[in-house]
Formats: C-alpha cells, structure tokens, sequence
C-alpha cells in the first residue's frame, strides 16, 4: 500500500506534515509526496506575512502543540515573509526525477521553517540545492553538471518536470481540491487537521521514532568526479555557484 500525501511546504500545516512523512520514509514505508503550491502569485518574491497568514500559523501551532509526536519540535520560527510555493514545487518536481526527493524535501522545510530563507525566490533556491541536484540522477545536463534546479523565474527546468508537476496537481483536482495537506489511503481522502492526525497514528501504530537532522536522507555518491567542482579546464566553465573565499558553500561541502 501506497500513502499518497498533497501538500505544499510553505503551508503551516504542510511543515508538520512533511516531518511525520519523513519519519516514515526514512523507515522504508510508502508514501508518495506530490506536490501541490496552496497559492498562486504573480511575484517570485514573498509576500509580507498578513494578519490572516499568522492567524492560520498560530492555529497550526496550537494545534500542533497539543497533538505532537514524542520527538517533534514545538518550536515554531514565525517567518516575516510568505514565500511564492511556485518555485518549492519545481525544485521538488526536479527533485523527484532525479532520485533525491526526500532529501530535498527536508532541506526546503529546514530552510524557511528553521532559517526564515525565501525559498520561493530562485536566486535563493538554486545555490541551496545545487549540492543535491549534484548528486542526483538526472539525465538533464544542466541539472547533472551545473547544478540547477528552477528556471529563473521559478519553473522547473525539465519538461519532465512539468509533467510531473501537472500530474500532481490534477490527481489533487481529481479528489475535488480537498484542504491541504491531502491524504489518499486506501482510496480514502482526508484533508487539513485529519491528514495530520491519521499521519501521525500511523507513525504511532508502527512504532517508529520521530527523527529529525539533516542525515536523514544522505545524499547518493555524486555521479561527477569531485576535482570537476570549480575547476576551469579546457571545454568547461567554472561552476556558476562560485562566490568570493570562505563562500563557496558547495565546495565544502561536496567533497
């Protein structure tokens, strides 16, 4: 059996979703996360935070306050910013094709959950995930050996992708657009609060323990020798992520 999970990570609600689908996932269950953007904007920057945006929050944290799994953490950062979910959705459609998911997943949430980063700005989005996309599987070049992972107005790079971003977002129109995030069990569909809720008893019916930390989903070996990174050489430029000494974020860390 398949669990089948629509959400979008800059959801209040997405957050506390995707760490319960992580903890299952790094215990080898199945459960398919589809990405699904809760908004649409015509910006690729955030938006201030509104008062009805940090009333949902603050709804979410209660909530989340009160049903929360042994491990998980009540700490809520309060973002300034909403960042446009357009861009998440394309990294995590790219994500998706190139065998690297679940770890780009965590590292979104992380991101703006943790950091208050504007994930949905792809100037901000390319550098963070060039590590990952890296190290994935994509037959695109441009993904294999330069590291992208949006367009530069927040769109995938991939047609792969665009498929793959319309096929998940037409299973969740399928379902009549129920509340996100959406989950679809055995045919049946439960949406917002409930969602969380029956996530949340099947980590507690397996008796898996919440985890959380960056290692959760290591990284496959990168396909590309590592002496590549950053090196200018006759037929290939130096990595675009390059920036001045001490910031080459990349070169540290995949070494």
């Amino acid at each position: 059996m398949t669990l089948i999970v629509h959400a979008d990570v800059t959801d209040p609600l997405g957050r506390v979703a995707a760490v319960r689908v992580d903890t299952l996932r790094a215990a080898g269950e199945e459960v398919e996360w589809r990405a699904v953007a809760s908004r649409h904007s015509t910006r690729v920057l955030a938006s201030p935070a509104g008062p009805e945006w940090r009333r949902r929050l603050g709804e979410a944290e209660r909530w989340h306050r009160d049903n929360a799994l042994p491990g998980e953490d009540l700490r809520w950062v309060t973002p300034l910013t909403v960042p446009c979910p357009d861009a998440p959705v394309s990294a995590l459609a790219e994500a998706a094709g190139a065998g690297i998911a679940d770890h780009v997943r965590h590292l979104l949430v992380a991101a703006y959950w943790e950091q208050g980063l504007d994930i949905g700005n792809p100037d901000v989005l390319r550098p963070l995930l060039a590590v990952p996309m890296l190290h994935g599987s994509s037959g695109a070049e441009v993904l294999r050996q330069d590291g992208y992972a949006v367009a530069i107005g927040g769109g995938p790079v991939t047609t792969d992708a665009w498929r793959r971003i319309g096929a998940w977002r037409r299973s969740w129109v399928d379902l009549g657009r129920p509340g996100l995030p959406a989950l679809v069990e055995d045919g049946t569909v439960l949406s917002g609060l409930e969602a969380l809720a029956r996530l949340g008893a099947l980590v507690s019916e397996r008796g898996l323990e919440v985890r959380l930390g960056a290692d959760l989903f290591p990284l496959p070996p990168r396909p590309v020798t590592a002496p590549w990174l950053g090196i200018e050489y006759r037929g290939h430029r130096s990595g675009w992520w390059r920036g001045a000494a001490g910031t080459d974020r990349v070169g540290a860390l995949a070494r």
